[in-house]
């Protein structure tokens, strides 16, 4: 079995700084810690009520490369439930 979530990554905060509104199909990243911390999350729903999966980047350079490549790209995360 495997749940699926697909969502734009998109920055959370305009080029002044504002939050700015985002679709239902996107994903704000969220910049904590002075720009050391980026973290995006994938919701079950709409509403982020249920199960969910949080991606987290830490760089004290405050470079975050990896999650760069995923910035407004659309972004799939796969959980696969493995029986034995």
């Amino acid at each position: 079995m495997k749940i699926e979530w697909t969502r734009t990554v998109v920055p959370e905060r305009d080029r002044a700084g504002r939050l700015r509104p985002y679709a239902e199909h996107e994903a704000p990243v969220d910049v904590q810690d002075g720009g050391q911390a980026q973290i995006v999350e994938f919701f079950s729903s709409n509403m982020g009520e249920g199960l969910f999966v949080r991606l987290q980047s830490w760089d004290p350079d405050r470079l975050h490369s990896d999650m760069a490549l995923m910035m407004n790209k659309r972004v799939r995360v796969t959980v696969e439930i493995l029986e034995e």
